[in-house]
């Protein structure tokens, strides 16, 4: 092989390779969810701090722009912290907050109460504001 070919064989394998980490990077993730639609499609809003632990809620955006009469009712995540057991918490949020945060106000709402083996009863406030 030449120079002149192996160079020019070396950079069509480096442009397939940027190539290919951009397109993977608009593309799926490993449980084949669109990526880039998902994280237009949602935002995520982390709670206050409550029992040393938080957690976070996804707004799905389209909840904003077209509330659903009845609210919604979000499950957060398990806690941020490692050493907390498992739980979740619900988050409520009426048809007039949805169409609040969607106006670019803040809502705080309160999650539902959780008790766990060795945590007692607990809520976080989650500040809401269109990301």
């Amino acid at each position: 092989m030449e120079r002149r070919e192996f160079l020019q064989r070396s950079g069509m394998v480096l442009v397939g390779v940027a190539a290919s980490r951009f397109l993977t990077a608009c593309g799926s993730d490993r449980r084949g969810t669109d990526v880039l639609a998902t994280n237009l499609s949602v935002f995520s809003v982390t709670s206050s701090v409550d029992q040393g632990h938080q957690h976070t809620i996804n707004i799905i955006r389209t909840d904003l722009s077209a509330p659903p009469a009845a609210g919604v009712v979000y499950t957060t995540s398990i806690p941020l912290a490692a050493y907390i057991d498992d739980h979740t918490h619900t988050v409520s949020i009426t048809s007039q907050q949805l169409t609040e945060i969607n106006n670019g106000l803040t809502v705080t709402i309160t999650s539902s109460p959780t008790t766990t083996a060795t945590l007692p009863a607990h809520t976080h406030n989650f500040g809401i504001v269109k990301s």
